[in-house]
């Protein structure tokens, strides 16, 4: 599965820099309160992702460079907040979104 802008539609942050050479670098995607809602459908569907050990993607960035990571699982690599706080959330309801990857080897 690729993790793309489109599919995802999130995380106006990207710490990521043309200087590194790929492999083992981590990368923070999130798009804080005010941006990038995901779907709890979204959100478990990453999770169950995240819990494939060594399981990798492709994370295409909007100016169109790719990278192989893997979930970073030296802590929690997904965090999610609902943005209106419901008892019982239904599967189209928001969260914001925190996605922590490591690059395995720099694709383009």
């Amino acid at each position: 599965m690729a993790i793309n802008h489109d599919d995802v539609k999130l995380f106006e942050s990207q710490r990521l820099s043309d200087e590194e050479d790929g492999g083992g670098r981590p990368i923070e995607l999130s798009g804080g309160e005010d941006a990038a809602w995901v779907s709890r459908a979204t959100v478990e569907n990453l999770l169950a992702l995240s819990r494939i050990a060594n399981k990798r993607m492709t994370l295409t960035l909007p100016d169109l460079r790719q990278y192989s990571v893997i979930f970073d699982r030296s802590g929690s690599p997904i965090e999610a907040r609902q943005i209106l706080p419901y008892a019982y959330p239904g599967d189209d309801d928001n969260y914001s979104l925190n996605i922590r990857l490591l690059t395995v080897e720099l694709s383009q």
